[in-house]
């Protein structure tokens, strides 16, 4: 979560992380942005959701589709603090 708010500070700033083979965007940031995945009671439950319900999954701050078609009750707890930062 620090490290988002950190780049995501740094993007909108204009300042730069320095780069090397310990830079934290080297690698691709995922994570679903789905109330009703976060919230499932069991393994079973969360794939049932995942199978039926639809579901976003957030890849390097990339929001066009969730934007498109997502609604208010589908942010999660953890992506409310992150956009709200």
């Amino acid at each position: 979560m620090a490290q988002s708010f950190l780049n995501l500070y740094g993007m909108m700033t204009g300042t730069k992380a320095p780069e090397g083979e310990h830079d934290p965007w080297a690698f691709v940031h995922r994570w679903t942005l789905s109330r009703h995945l976060w919230e499932a009671d069991s393994s079973f439950e969360f794939a049932r959701r995942w199978r039926e319900e639809p579901h976003f999954v957030i890849k390097n701050y990339a929001f066009q589709k969730f934007l498109e078609y997502g609604r208010a009750d589908d942010v999660d707890d953890f992506s409310r603090i992150l956009l709200t930062s």
